[in-house]
């Protein structure tokens, strides 16, 4: 299995440390192996990487990439979401990379430049990646969640969405001309709108009554169907507000 796996991470499987490493390889979308050090295929996999198992864990990632006691942070960087600077400016931030996140986040960069999306994790939200869809227009055989969430991200990426993973909003700032998003690591993000895709249960500890800040609501028991509505619709009346204020 290791052999065929984009990740294979060496460990205890006890560890916390491997614990938060698989819980970001199972979001990554891709396949993801967990061996024992003291397994053949945990030591297979060291030699591999030129290791002896002194420092665990350790992440191999398809195409060479060696972690050495990485954290999840670590990990994410190297599937493709850079971390984020000092301070990024955009037209619109989209707090939460869900599904409605993510066609938020789309619908929106077909009309504003600089689309920034904050999200703890990897994208994916709620939504279990082996799901099966059937009622997406254009797809007889069916969607798999993980399938749905690959194709969102790059479907953002191609829209030049940038995506700030591993972060959380602490705080909300009104800055009179701009909103000032104050992020986990310290990082902030000056925007002109909000919108808020984090679900009911999950939304950030920030003020929602901010001008510009539209919130995409969904139910935890939606579907996927339901939240790209919910994120297509935020969407559309974050932009008729920066159209406003351009007007204005």
């Amino acid at each position: 299995m290791s052999e065929s796996a984009a990740i294979v991470i060496v460990g205890a499987a006890s560890d916390p440390r491997v614990r938060a490493l698989v819980g970001v390889a199972e979001r990554s979308g891709r396949t993801y192996a967990v061996h024992s050090a003291d397994a053949a295929d945990g030591r297979a996999a060291l030699e591999g990487a030129g290791q002896d198992g002194s420092i665990l864990p350790v992440v191999v990632v398809a195409g060479g990439s060696v972690l050495l006691d990485p954290i999840g942070l670590d990990l994410i960087e190297e599937l493709g979401f850079p971390r984020a600077q000092a301070h990024t400016v955009g037209e619109l931030a989209v707090v939460g990379a869900g599904v409605t996140g993510l066609a938020a986040a789309v619908a929106a960069a077909d009309r504003v430049p600089r689309v920034v999306v904050v999200d703890p994790t990897l994208p994916g939200g709620s939504l279990d990646p082996n799901d099966r869809i059937t009622d997406y227009l254009g797809f007889p055989d069916g969607l798999s969640g993980r399938d749905l969430v690959r194709l969102g991200v790059e479907q953002a990426r191609r829209a030049g969405v940038r995506f700030l993973l591993a972060e959380r909003v602490e705080e909300m700032l009104d800055r009179g001309d701009h909103l000032l998003l104050v992020l986990t690591s310290g990082a902030t993000v000056a925007c002109r709108a909000v919108v808020v895709a984090t679900g009911v249960d999950r939304r950030p500890a920030v003020e929602l009554s901010l001008p510009g800040v539209v919130v995409a609501a969904t139910g935890s028991a939606d579907g996927a169907a339901v939240a790209v509505g919910a994120g297509v619709a935020a969407a559309r009346r974050a932009l008729d507000y920066l159209a406003g204020e351009v007007a204005g």
